[in-house]
């Protein structure tokens, strides 16, 4: 499985809490975040979104998956997820989610490994 940004983040919060009878031999997580409430505040801000639809939307995000949106960090849920091997890719120089984020999923669980990307920023690494 190879996953994209907050699709890897989305896919790890499916595997474990949704649906934990999949198992995943290997994931490949690129350009992920690692803070779902750092993300959500990250777009609103880039929709120009008032503090009270941003506060409104946070309450309604928590209430359809669940948890508090503060509780829901990829390095929290990722030992939940049945993922045999994990890869993480991020680019030392991201514009969008920051390098430090990769390298705290990374050092989640014992079965992941770090490739570190220069140059290629959060898109192109996809593209490449």
């Amino acid at each position: 499985m190879i996953a994209h940004s907050f699709g890897g983040a989305s896919t790890v919060f499916t595997l474990a809490n949704l649906d934990q009878s999949i198992e995943i031999k290997r994931m490949v997580m690129v350009a992920c975040p690692s803070d779902f409430q750092d993300m959500l505040s990250q777009f609103l801000e880039a929709l120009n979104a008032p503090q009270g639809v941003a506060k409104r939307f946070g309450k309604i995000v928590s209430s359809v998956v669940k948890i508090p949106i503060a509780e829901a960090n990829v390095g929290q849920l990722l030992p939940k997820a049945k993922i045999e091997d994990l890869l993480v890719v991020h680019d030392r120089h991201d514009e969008v989610v920051p390098f430090a984020q990769g390298e705290l999923i990374a050092s989640t669980v014992s079965h992941s490994l770090l490739l570190i990307s220069q140059g290629w920023g959060h898109f192109a690494l996809m593209i490449n």
